[in-house]
């Protein structure tokens, strides 16, 4: 499999997925959902001004009539992790182009032009960028316009939040192996998180077993590589089953499993080689890890996942 086309595939999917996400979001309820992904829907928002208003139509629900640039659309919401997300604005205009908005997630304001979508019917997912949720406290939510062109503002469906990259995806290196460390992965759940304290520098909370964590990361040379988790676990919560998966999906697909170890403590770490995969194709990639099966409160802590090339 060459580079190109696996890159074009994966523009193709994450078009398909926006649009997806725009039809399917103009009729959520406010709600974050196993994913991790918040739709923060105009259901449940509050409006202070004069002229934008609710409505309901045909099941598709927005706030329309926004025709006085002054009112205010907003949300408290309290989020169950903290951590990165991309923030989408999900709406539709008839109005020409060029009109701007502010969305303030947090203390973070991100500011973006409205493009026309021709049609009240037709939804757009409009990227607004990142933003890190520092904690599960109440968070503020609230859409602003800042500059109108023509005579309304959109008619706004939601605005979403969805689970992003923690810090860089990762790369191989120079000597053949990856590092997979939880400071780098996208958290896909509503528990799981990445804690930064210095004490601690992993992925922990893992009480759901349909959370997981993910990697996308690049590799240069192909090869076989041996998987080595940094896992810790609490005395007497040992023995669930986790599950790694690698591009999966893809007619490439490799999976491995591995019963979690009683450490002593969710930071006792213990490096544990789990299997062995082949990664035929240079390019990007994806490791997935996800409970199977938690035993007891929490499946375990894992600080980072290697990829080490085989030696034999």
């Amino acid at each position: 499999m060459h580079h190109a086309p696996l890159t074009r595939s994966c523009a193709t999917i994450a078009v398909l997925l926006a649009t997806a996400v725009a039809r399917a979001d103009q009729h959520a309820e406010t709600r974050q959902h196993d994913d991790g992904r918040i739709v923060l829907s105009a259901r449940t928002a509050t409006v202070d001004g004069t002229t934008a208003k609710f409505e309901s139509e045909d099941d598709r629900h927005h706030i329309g009539r926004w025709t006085n640039p002054v009112d205010v659309v907003s949300w408290t919401w309290k989020p169950t992790r903290w951590g990165a997300y991309d923030a989408h604005l999900i709406y539709s205009s008839t109005s020409p182009s060029g009109s701007e908005v502010e969305v303030a997630v947090g203390d973070t304001p991100l500011k973006a032009r409205l493009e026309s979508t021709g049609d009240s019917q037709r939804s757009a997912s409009l990227p607004l960028g990142r933003v890190v949720i520092p904690t599960t406290g109440d968070l503020a939510v609230r859409v602003r316009c800042t500059k109108l062109v023509g005579e309304a503002v959109m008619q706004l469906a939601a605005v979403t939040l969805t689970p992003a990259c923690e810090g860089t995806p990762p790369r191989q290196a120079p000597d053949g192996a990856v590092l997979l460390h939880g400071r780098d992965a996208t958290i896909r759940g509503t528990a799981l998180r990445w804690e930064p304290a210095e004490k601690k520098q992993t992925l922990g909370f893992w009480t759901r077993a349909t959370d997981a964590a993910e990697w996308t990361f690049t590799i240069d040379t192909p090869g076989t590589f041996d998987v080595e988790v940094l896992q810790g676990c609490g005395t007497g919560q040992g023995g669930s089953e986790v599950g790694i998966d690698i591009d999966p999906g893809r007619p490439t697909a490799a999976a491995l499993a591995f019963t979690v170890e009683d450490t002593g403590g969710f930071q006792a770490f213990k490096p544990r080689t789990v299997g062995r995969v082949t990664i035929a194709a240079a390019g990007e990639h994806l490791l997935r890890v996800q409970p199977k099966k938690i035993a007891k409160t929490a499946a375990c802590d894992i600080r980072q996942i290697r990829l080490v090339p085989a030696t034999k």
